[in-house]
């Protein structure tokens, strides 16, 4: 009984349709990511100017565009972490990205989403604005960047596409799976 060499250099199966499954739920999650962040630029465009009604507007348009913001993060955290739970973070650097990604910004993750998602209960609120090349909330204490939010997101998702790229090759030199969405020129 002769083995071949190539095989054994091959992601089993297995590896490579739960490679399939991650590919797909981080390009759905960083397709998101990047529409949401793009929405929630433009619609924080407002001036001192505009009737208050437009004003009032376009600001609930912003928290929409931020709600879904950080719920499309928030999935894209779990896709990284089933990415580790599936055994596709071999070399550990998909676990170093979430903890960093985590240890910024998971506080506010929560904090805005049991904000936005309770509105039965009191919270805090946000008051979005635009201006020094940012797109931010200011918070009780401080501000939320959503530019470096959008910026750290994607890194999380560079991070999960470079994971599961050895598993998702089916010939010497390509992906199966296709290249990922870019989602690199949002800002």
């Amino acid at each position: 009984m002769t083995s071949d060499p190539k095989a054994s250099n091959e992601p089993d199966l297995a590896l490579r349709l739960r490679a399939g499954h991650i590919r797909y739920g981080a390009n759905w999650q960083g397709t998101a990511i990047k529409t949401q962040y793009k929405r929630l630029a433009s619609n924080m465009q407002v001036d001192p100017e505009q009737p208050v009604l437009e004003s009032l507007r376009l600001h609930m348009q912003a928290l929409v565009d931020l709600d879904f913001l950080i719920t499309s993060i928030r999935r894209l955290l779990r896709v990284a972490e089933q990415a580790r739970r599936l055994g596709l973070d071999q070399d550990r650097k998909l676990k170093l990205a979430i903890r960093i990604f985590n240890s910024r910004w998971q506080p506010y993750l929560v904090d805005i989403r049991n904000t936005l998602e309770h509105v039965d209960q009191p919270g805090f609120p946000f008051v979005p604005f635009r201006g020094g090349g940012k797109v931010a909330f200011s918070v009780p204490g401080g501000e939320i960047d959503a530019t470096k939010l959008y910026d750290a997101a994607m890194e999380l998702y560079k991070a999960i596409c470079r994971a599961i790229a050895p598993f998702e090759s089916s010939a010497p030199g390509g992906p199966a799976g296709g290249s990922p969405p870019d989602v690199s020129d949002a800002h």
